[in-house]
Formats: structure tokens, C-alpha cells, sequence
């Protein structure tokens, strides 16, 4: 209970990335499936819970929040430890901000 409760969304938000790892490298859950399985699923249902709060305090939908993260902010909050070494964090932005203008496209096709 003290990886979520107290916590206000505000907080969270500050540093996602931090937050995620707090969860998922926390000493005394790791045992139900270090960096994998049950654990991971459980934790991945938290965090989708955040971001639909998140667009929902926004007053945004969840595609429309997303859109409207910049590459820079959206990369912050990402972990690669899992996929380093095969796109690091500046090809995550690199790639972003390559198709970061054709946005306002796929927005308008969505909306």
C-alpha cells in the first residue's frame, strides 16, 4: 500500500518512469515474478488506471492526451531498461520527433 496510497496523481506524474520502477522493483513483490508474469500484468493495470485518470482529470480522451505529450516529456516517462538494445531513449526521441508534425493528421482522422 505505500507504492500507491498517499500519492497524489500530481506526484506520480512528476516522474512516471520512477514511479513504474518503484512498483516493479519493489524487494517485497518481486518474488511473485521478478520483472515478468503476474506481477507486471498487476502493475501495468495500475499504471493504465493512471493514464485514463490522468485524460480524465484533462478532460481529454486518452488518445488526445497522448498526442498531446511532447516527445520529450513522453520519452521522460518511459522505461527501456527492457528494450535498450534494441532503441534507447534518443532514438525513442528521435524517432517522436520525425513524425511529430504528422500528428495533427492521424488527430483529425481520429476525432
Amino acid at each position: 500500500k505505500d507504492l500507491i496510497l498517499g500519492k497524489s496523481l500530481g506526484d506520480i506524474l512528476k516522474d512516471f518512469r520512477r514511479f513504474w520502477r518503484s512498483m516493479t522493483q519493489h524487494s517485497q513483490m518481486r518474488w511473485i515474478g521478478p520483472e515478468k508474469g503476474v506481477f507486471h500484468l498487476c502493475v501495468s493495470g495500475v499504471v493504465n488506471c493512471i493514464w485514463d485518470l490522468w485524460a480524465k482529470l484533462e478532460c481529454k480522451t486518452l488518445f488526445r492526451l497522448l498526442c498531446d505529450i511532447s516527445p520529450e516529456e513522453m520519452v521522460s516517462m518511459l522505461d527501456f531498461s527492457y528494450v535498450a538494445d534494441v532503441c534507447s531513449e534518443n532514438d525513442a526521441l528521435e524517432i517522436l520527433n520525425r513524425n511529430y508534425e504528422s500528428r495533427k493528421a492521424r488527430l483529425t482522422e481520429m476525432e
